[in-house]
Protein backbone atom coordinates (compact mmCIF):
# COMPACT_ATOMS: atom_id res chain seq x y z
CA UNK A 1 0.00 0.00 0.00
CA UNK A 2 0.89 3.57 -0.83
CA UNK A 3 1.12 6.37 1.20
CA UNK A 4 -1.25 9.83 -0.21
CA UNK A 5 0.45 12.89 0.54
CA UNK A 6 -2.20 14.57 0.60
CA UNK A 7 -4.33 12.29 2.86
CA UNK A 8 -4.82 14.85 5.36
CA UNK A 9 -4.75 18.19 3.29
CA UNK A 10 -6.97 20.89 4.84
CA UNK A 11 -8.22 18.07 6.91
CA UNK A 12 -9.64 17.90 10.86
CA UNK A 13 -8.19 14.79 12.69
CA UNK A 14 -9.12 13.37 15.72
CA UNK A 15 -7.03 11.17 18.11
CA UNK A 16 -8.71 9.11 21.11
CA UNK A 17 -6.66 7.85 23.57
CA UNK A 18 -4.04 10.49 22.43
CA UNK A 19 -1.65 10.18 25.35
CA UNK A 20 -1.71 6.37 25.12
CA UNK A 21 1.61 4.69 23.26
CA UNK A 22 0.29 4.50 20.00
CA UNK A 23 -2.43 7.41 19.88
CA UNK A 24 0.67 9.63 20.99
CA UNK A 25 3.41 7.89 18.04
CA UNK A 26 0.35 8.78 15.56
CA UNK A 27 0.04 12.05 16.35
CA UNK A 28 3.69 12.45 16.50
CA UNK A 29 4.12 11.05 13.16
CA UNK A 30 1.15 13.18 11.66
CA UNK A 31 3.13 16.28 13.28
CA UNK A 32 6.33 15.32 11.72
CA UNK A 33 5.42 14.52 8.26
CA UNK A 34 1.76 16.28 8.03
CA UNK A 35 2.04 19.74 9.74
CA UNK A 36 1.83 21.53 6.84
CA UNK A 37 -0.69 20.47 5.28
CA UNK A 38 -3.58 19.82 7.92
CA UNK A 39 -6.34 21.67 8.93
CA UNK A 40 -5.88 21.18 12.59
CA UNK A 41 -5.79 17.85 15.20
CA UNK A 42 -8.03 17.07 18.13
CA UNK A 43 -6.81 15.21 21.10
CA UNK A 44 -8.81 13.55 23.60
CA UNK A 45 -7.77 11.85 26.58
CA UNK A 46 -9.21 11.56 29.86
CA UNK A 47 -6.46 11.94 32.02
CA UNK A 48 -5.89 14.97 32.92
CA UNK A 49 -1.89 15.10 33.55
CA UNK A 50 -1.00 13.15 30.77
CA UNK A 51 -3.02 15.23 28.70
CA UNK A 52 -1.45 18.59 30.20
CA UNK A 53 2.22 17.22 29.38
CA UNK A 54 1.23 16.26 26.20
CA UNK A 55 -0.03 19.57 25.13
CA UNK A 56 3.47 21.47 27.07
CA UNK A 57 5.46 19.35 24.63
CA UNK A 58 3.26 20.18 21.98
CA UNK A 59 2.98 23.89 23.05
CA UNK A 60 4.73 25.62 19.42
CA UNK A 61 1.84 23.54 17.51
CA UNK A 62 -0.91 25.57 17.39
CA UNK A 63 -2.87 23.24 15.38
CA UNK A 64 -3.06 20.55 18.00
CA UNK A 65 -6.18 21.19 20.47
CA UNK A 66 -6.77 18.90 23.93
CA UNK A 67 -9.98 17.80 24.58
CA UNK A 68 -10.69 15.83 28.33
CA UNK A 69 -12.84 13.40 27.93
CA UNK A 70 -13.77 9.89 27.92
CA UNK A 71 -15.48 7.60 25.12
CA UNK A 72 -17.74 6.48 27.48
CA UNK A 73 -19.88 10.20 27.29
CA UNK A 74 -21.36 9.98 23.74
CA UNK A 75 -22.84 13.87 24.33
CA UNK A 76 -19.06 15.09 24.71
CA UNK A 77 -17.96 12.69 21.56
CA UNK A 78 -20.98 14.54 19.55
CA UNK A 79 -19.68 18.00 20.92
CA UNK A 80 -15.49 17.26 19.98
CA UNK A 81 -16.76 15.08 16.60
CA UNK A 82 -18.41 18.76 15.40
CA UNK A 83 -16.32 19.61 11.98
CA UNK A 84 -13.86 16.30 12.25
CA UNK A 85 -13.10 14.16 8.36
CA UNK A 86 -10.82 11.70 9.84
CA UNK A 87 -11.08 9.84 13.25
CA UNK A 88 -8.22 7.15 14.49
CA UNK A 89 -9.55 5.37 17.53
CA UNK A 90 -6.99 4.14 19.99
CA UNK A 91 -9.28 4.37 23.30
CA UNK A 92 -9.14 1.09 24.72
CA UNK A 93 -9.04 -0.78 28.43
CA UNK A 94 -6.40 -3.19 27.70
CA UNK A 95 -5.04 -5.12 30.63
CA UNK A 96 -5.66 -8.67 30.16
CA UNK A 97 -5.78 -10.19 33.68
CA UNK A 98 -7.73 -6.73 34.87
CA UNK A 99 -10.27 -7.72 32.20
CA UNK A 100 -10.90 -11.04 33.92
CA UNK A 101 -11.66 -9.24 37.53
CA UNK A 102 -12.83 -6.49 36.13
CA UNK A 103 -15.18 -7.51 32.94
CA UNK A 104 -17.73 -5.03 32.65
CA UNK A 105 -14.98 -1.82 33.01
CA UNK A 106 -14.27 -3.14 29.83
CA UNK A 107 -17.26 -3.31 28.35
CA UNK A 108 -17.84 -0.16 28.74
CA UNK A 109 -15.20 1.38 27.13
CA UNK A 110 -13.87 -1.31 24.49
CA UNK A 111 -17.41 -1.61 23.13
CA UNK A 112 -19.79 0.88 24.29
CA UNK A 113 -17.51 3.23 23.99
CA UNK A 114 -16.66 2.02 20.78
CA UNK A 115 -20.08 2.47 19.71
CA UNK A 116 -20.64 6.02 21.31
CA UNK A 117 -17.49 6.59 18.45
CA UNK A 118 -19.46 5.05 15.64
CA UNK A 119 -22.81 7.06 16.72
CA UNK A 120 -20.54 10.13 16.86
CA UNK A 121 -18.93 10.03 13.46
CA UNK A 122 -22.24 9.01 11.71
CA UNK A 123 -24.28 12.09 13.24
CA UNK A 124 -21.59 14.30 12.19
CA UNK A 125 -20.75 12.85 8.91
CA UNK A 126 -16.86 12.70 9.58
CA UNK A 127 -15.23 10.81 6.53
CA UNK A 128 -13.23 8.54 7.64
CA UNK A 129 -12.75 6.12 10.68
CA UNK A 130 -9.84 4.32 11.93
CA UNK A 131 -9.77 1.81 14.75
CA UNK A 132 -6.97 0.02 16.63
CA UNK A 133 -7.70 -3.38 17.34
CA UNK A 134 -5.39 -6.17 18.58
CA UNK A 135 -4.74 -10.05 17.45
CA UNK A 136 -6.13 -10.72 20.86
CA UNK A 137 -9.52 -10.26 18.74
CA UNK A 138 -9.36 -13.36 16.89
CA UNK A 139 -11.00 -16.68 18.37
CA UNK A 140 -10.43 -14.43 21.91
CA UNK A 141 -9.89 -16.19 24.90
CA UNK A 142 -9.74 -13.21 27.40
CA UNK A 143 -12.52 -10.85 28.55
CA UNK A 144 -10.13 -8.19 26.39
CA UNK A 145 -9.97 -10.10 23.58
CA UNK A 146 -13.72 -10.82 23.23
CA UNK A 147 -14.34 -7.08 24.05
CA UNK A 148 -12.51 -5.85 20.85
CA UNK A 149 -14.16 -8.73 18.91
CA UNK A 150 -16.95 -7.12 19.49
CA UNK A 151 -15.69 -3.73 18.89
CA UNK A 152 -14.46 -4.79 15.26
CA UNK A 153 -17.63 -6.37 14.66
CA UNK A 154 -19.23 -2.95 15.13
CA UNK A 155 -17.23 -0.91 13.51
CA UNK A 156 -18.08 -3.27 10.27
CA UNK A 157 -21.54 -3.25 10.53
CA UNK A 158 -21.58 0.57 11.12
CA UNK A 159 -20.48 0.83 7.26
CA UNK A 160 -24.01 -0.65 6.75
CA UNK A 161 -26.23 0.85 9.13
CA UNK A 162 -29.52 2.34 7.88
CA UNK A 163 -28.19 5.88 8.51
CA UNK A 164 -25.18 6.02 7.38
CA UNK A 165 -24.71 3.58 3.98
CA UNK A 166 -21.21 4.39 3.77
CA UNK A 167 -20.98 7.28 3.67
CA UNK A 168 -18.65 7.44 7.20
CA UNK A 169 -16.00 4.91 6.38
CA UNK A 170 -14.88 1.92 9.22
CA UNK A 171 -12.03 0.22 8.91
CA UNK A 172 -9.99 -1.59 11.57
CA UNK A 173 -5.97 -2.06 12.03
CA UNK A 174 -5.11 -5.26 13.97
CA UNK A 175 -2.08 -5.47 15.40
CA UNK A 176 0.24 -7.52 17.54
CA UNK A 177 2.32 -6.39 20.79
CA UNK A 178 3.78 -2.70 19.90
CA UNK A 179 7.57 -2.86 20.80
CA UNK A 180 7.66 0.36 23.69
CA UNK A 181 3.98 0.32 24.56
CA UNK A 182 3.20 1.49 27.93
CA UNK A 183 3.26 -1.22 30.58
CA UNK A 184 4.28 -4.06 27.85
CA UNK A 185 6.59 -6.50 28.39
CA UNK A 186 9.26 -5.05 26.90
CA UNK A 187 9.46 -2.21 30.02
CA UNK A 188 9.07 -4.81 32.39
CA UNK A 189 12.40 -6.41 30.97
CA UNK A 190 14.14 -2.96 31.01
CA UNK A 191 13.35 -2.43 34.89
CA UNK A 192 14.17 -5.86 35.74
CA UNK A 193 17.59 -5.62 33.67
CA UNK A 194 18.32 -2.08 35.70
CA UNK A 195 17.41 -3.83 39.13
CA UNK A 196 19.41 -6.89 38.54
CA UNK A 197 16.63 -8.99 39.40
CA UNK A 198 14.98 -12.45 37.67
CA UNK A 199 12.26 -12.27 35.12
CA UNK A 200 9.03 -14.61 36.03
CA UNK A 201 7.68 -16.22 32.50
CA UNK A 202 4.09 -17.87 32.78
CA UNK A 203 5.50 -20.31 29.64
CA UNK A 204 8.44 -20.58 28.41
CA UNK A 205 7.18 -21.82 24.71
CA UNK A 206 4.87 -18.68 24.55
CA UNK A 207 5.12 -16.87 21.40
CA UNK A 208 4.19 -13.36 20.09
CA UNK A 209 3.73 -10.96 17.20
CA UNK A 210 5.74 -7.73 17.15
CA UNK A 211 5.68 -4.38 15.75
CA UNK A 212 7.39 -0.71 15.79
CA UNK A 213 5.48 2.10 16.83
CA UNK A 214 7.07 3.73 13.84
CA UNK A 215 5.84 0.88 11.96
CA UNK A 216 2.21 1.26 13.11
CA UNK A 217 1.91 4.67 12.96
CA UNK A 218 3.00 4.95 8.80
CA UNK A 219 0.71 1.90 8.47
CA UNK A 220 -2.35 3.70 9.84
CA UNK A 221 -1.66 6.13 7.21
CA UNK A 222 -1.52 4.11 4.38
CA UNK A 223 -4.89 2.55 5.84
CA UNK A 224 -6.35 6.01 5.45
CA UNK A 225 -5.18 6.45 2.22
CA UNK A 226 -6.21 2.76 1.09
CA UNK A 227 -9.55 2.44 2.95
CA UNK A 228 -12.89 1.74 0.88
CA UNK A 229 -15.29 0.65 4.39
CA UNK A 230 -15.04 -2.32 6.10
CA UNK A 231 -11.88 -3.80 5.72
CA UNK A 232 -9.78 -5.16 8.89
CA UNK A 233 -5.99 -4.26 7.78
CA UNK A 234 -3.51 -6.46 9.77
CA UNK A 235 0.61 -5.90 9.03
CA UNK A 236 2.94 -8.47 8.62
CA UNK A 237 4.69 -8.42 11.83
CA UNK A 238 7.66 -10.31 13.40
CA UNK A 239 7.02 -13.43 15.79
CA UNK A 240 9.32 -15.05 18.33
CA UNK A 241 9.40 -16.52 21.51
CA UNK A 242 8.76 -14.10 24.62
CA UNK A 243 12.11 -15.49 26.15
CA UNK A 244 14.39 -14.82 23.09
CA UNK A 245 12.76 -11.02 23.26
CA UNK A 246 13.93 -11.16 27.02
CA UNK A 247 17.23 -12.67 26.10
CA UNK A 248 17.92 -9.51 23.32
CA UNK A 249 16.75 -6.90 26.19
CA UNK A 250 18.48 -8.97 29.29
CA UNK A 251 20.80 -11.69 28.05
CA UNK A 252 22.04 -12.59 32.02
CA UNK A 253 18.65 -12.83 32.83
CA UNK A 254 17.47 -15.92 35.46
CA UNK A 255 13.93 -16.87 34.05
CA UNK A 256 11.64 -18.63 36.56
CA UNK A 257 8.37 -20.19 34.71
CA UNK A 258 5.14 -19.59 36.61
CA UNK A 259 1.77 -20.85 35.93
CA UNK A 260 -0.29 -18.68 33.29
CA UNK A 261 -2.21 -15.46 33.90
CA UNK A 262 -6.47 -15.88 33.48
CA UNK A 263 -7.06 -15.32 29.96
CA UNK A 264 -3.84 -15.56 28.65
CA UNK A 265 -3.14 -17.50 25.40
CA UNK A 266 0.65 -19.29 24.27
CA UNK A 267 0.04 -18.29 20.58
CA UNK A 268 -1.48 -15.42 19.11
CA UNK A 269 -3.83 -15.91 15.66
CA UNK A 270 -3.45 -12.69 12.71
CA UNK A 271 -6.60 -14.30 11.36
CA UNK A 272 -8.79 -16.77 12.25
CA UNK A 273 -9.86 -19.84 10.30
CA UNK A 274 -13.11 -18.70 8.97
CA UNK A 275 -11.36 -14.98 8.13
CA UNK A 276 -9.06 -16.87 5.77
CA UNK A 277 -11.89 -17.15 2.99
CA UNK A 278 -12.56 -13.90 2.92
CA UNK A 279 -8.59 -12.09 3.66
CA UNK A 280 -6.48 -10.74 0.62
CA UNK A 281 -2.66 -10.03 0.49
CA UNK A 282 -0.46 -7.88 -0.58
CA UNK A 283 3.32 -6.87 0.17
CA UNK A 284 3.31 -5.58 3.08
CA UNK A 285 -0.39 -6.56 4.91
CA UNK A 286 -3.53 -8.56 4.89
CA UNK A 287 -7.00 -7.62 4.31
CA UNK A 288 -10.10 -9.52 5.87
CA UNK A 289 -13.28 -8.43 3.85
CA UNK A 290 -16.00 -9.30 5.70
CA UNK A 291 -18.68 -11.20 3.80
CA UNK A 292 -21.82 -8.55 5.37
CA UNK A 293 -19.46 -5.95 3.08
CA UNK A 294 -19.10 -8.02 0.16
CA UNK A 295 -22.66 -8.50 -0.31
CA UNK A 296 -23.25 -4.60 -0.47
CA UNK A 297 -20.13 -3.52 -1.87
CA UNK A 298 -18.26 -6.59 -3.81
CA UNK A 299 -14.33 -6.58 -3.66
CA UNK A 300 -13.83 -6.77 -7.25
CA UNK A 301 -15.33 -3.37 -7.41
CA UNK A 302 -12.45 -1.97 -4.92
CA UNK A 303 -8.98 -1.84 -4.94
CA UNK A 304 -8.56 -5.88 -3.68
CA UNK A 305 -9.63 -7.02 -7.33
CA UNK A 306 -5.63 -6.55 -7.98
CA UNK A 307 -4.76 -8.23 -4.95
CA UNK A 308 -3.85 -12.31 -4.40
CA UNK A 309 -6.82 -13.83 -2.08
CA UNK A 310 -5.10 -15.78 0.12
CA UNK A 311 -5.18 -20.03 0.05
CA UNK A 312 -6.92 -21.38 2.92
CA UNK A 313 -3.89 -23.56 3.71
CA UNK A 314 -1.82 -20.70 5.04
CA UNK A 315 -1.68 -20.81 9.10
CA UNK A 316 -1.54 -17.26 11.19
CA UNK A 317 -0.16 -18.42 14.06
CA UNK A 318 2.93 -17.09 15.77
CA UNK A 319 4.26 -20.06 16.22
CA UNK A 320 3.73 -21.06 12.76
CA UNK A 321 5.53 -17.70 12.01
CA UNK A 322 8.27 -18.17 14.24
CA UNK A 323 9.20 -21.49 11.64
CA UNK A 324 8.39 -19.12 8.13
CA UNK A 325 10.60 -16.44 9.01
CA UNK A 326 14.28 -18.18 9.91
CA UNK A 327 17.31 -16.99 8.55
CA UNK A 328 15.13 -13.87 7.44
CA UNK A 329 15.59 -10.72 9.18
CA UNK A 330 13.67 -9.40 11.99
CA UNK A 331 12.84 -6.15 13.90
CA UNK A 332 13.14 -7.50 17.40
CA UNK A 333 16.70 -5.83 17.73
CA UNK A 334 14.39 -3.08 17.84
CA UNK A 335 13.79 -4.28 21.42
CA UNK A 336 16.90 -3.38 22.87
CA UNK A 337 16.61 0.43 22.24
Amino acid sequence: MLINEKVFENKTIFITGATGTIGSSILKYIIENFYNTIKEIRVLSRDEYKLAKLMENLKNYKKVFPKLGDIRDLNSLRQYLSGVDIVIHSAALKRVEFGEYYPYELVKTNIEGTKNITDACIENKVSKVIMISTDKAVEPSSTYGATKLCAERIFIASNIDERNKFSTLFSIVRLGNVIGSRGSIFEIVKEKKQANEPINVTNKDMTRFWITTEEVSRFIVKVISTMSGGEIFIPKMTATKVIELIKTIYPSAKIIETKPRPGEKIHEKLISEYEKNVCFESEDCFVVYPEIIEEIKPSETTYLKNWKKVSNTLTFSSIDYIAKQKGKKTNLQKCKK
